[in-house]
């Protein structure tokens, strides 16, 4: 059974979430076992957030469902919100996502370019420290280099760089993500750079997203990154045994029982 909670209101930019979904038992009380706690962004471009696998179904006929009747519980908390634009025209005060974004482009008021792959962008030190304890660290901290202009990035590709920059200055996920780089490749970076809001995006993503094709790799970048949401929803999609069968006919899980078996 999937369950997720959706934004109704979409003239919201943006508002942080957090909300924990659970059922009670034919007892009527709740399962901790199987209550589920997310932060998540929603917006108008993603109004969707929750589990697409949230219980079983024969756990949920054998445990939960009494008399053909289900009964779930939200608790839904908002940690912050984002004004329509139509709410902050009439205060007269202006879009803050919409203009720092715009100094992405301004590369006179730039102090620092990060050289990746053959690009190099231009970016403000204080934006990102202020949304990267890491990046704080790097410029600010006691062992920054105070005239540091210049960083080149070696393990990542350009196009996952300028969304998490993206990200990190508009609060918002850009349209190239999927296509010029890949949610897995965006969650390694947010991870990486400890940008909480576009690692729970990109979790959320990848969770909906698992098929027979992918479960191995997801599961492979989870434990690299000790992600323990990801990759429960991993081993939830393999547990069922019709999945488990399609996936071991794949070529990235022959892979994986190759490395294990020469690695002993």
């Amino acid at each position: 059974m999937s369950l997720y909670v959706h934004l109704v209101h979409e003239s919201f930019n943006s508002v942080a979430v957090k909300y924990e979904l659970g059922v009670l038992d034919k007892d009527g009380e709740l399962s901790l076992e199987d209550s589920k706690s997310m932060t998540s962004f929603f917006s108008s471009k993603t109004p969707l957030h929750g589990h697409q696998r949230f219980i079983k179904i024969v756990d949920l006929e054998k445990n939960y469902i009494q008399d053909d009747s289900l009964t779930i519980v939200a608790s839904i908390s908002i940690v912050v919100t984002g004004k329509s634009s139509k709410q902050v025209q009439r205060r007269g005060l202006s879009n803050l996502p919409e203009h720092i974004g715009k100094l992405m482009k301004k590369k006179e008021t730039a102090d620092v370019t990060f050289k990746v792959e053959r690009e190099k962008l231009p970016a403000h030190k204080l934006i990102l420290a202020a949304r990267s304890p890491v990046f704080e660290a790097e410029f600010f901290g006691a062992m920054a280099e105070a005239q540091l202009k210049c960083v080149t990035i070696t393990d990542m590709k350009a196009a996952t760089f300028q969304a998490l920059l993206h990200f990190i200055y508009t609060d918002s996920i850009p349209n190239w993500v999927g296509v010029e780089t890949s949610h897995t490749a965006l969650f390694v970076a947010a991870d990486r750079y400890q940008i909480d809001g576009l690692r729970t995006y990109c979790i959320d993503k990848l969770t909906s997203d698992i098929t027979f094709d992918n479960v191995i790799s997801i599961l492979t970048i989870a434990e690299q990154r000790y992600c323990k949401q990801l990759k429960d929803a991993c081993f939830d999609f393999i547990a069922d045994l019709t999945n488990l069968s399609r996936v071991m006919l794949t070529d990235e899980y022959m892979l994986m029982i190759y490395k294990i078996q020469y690695a002993f």
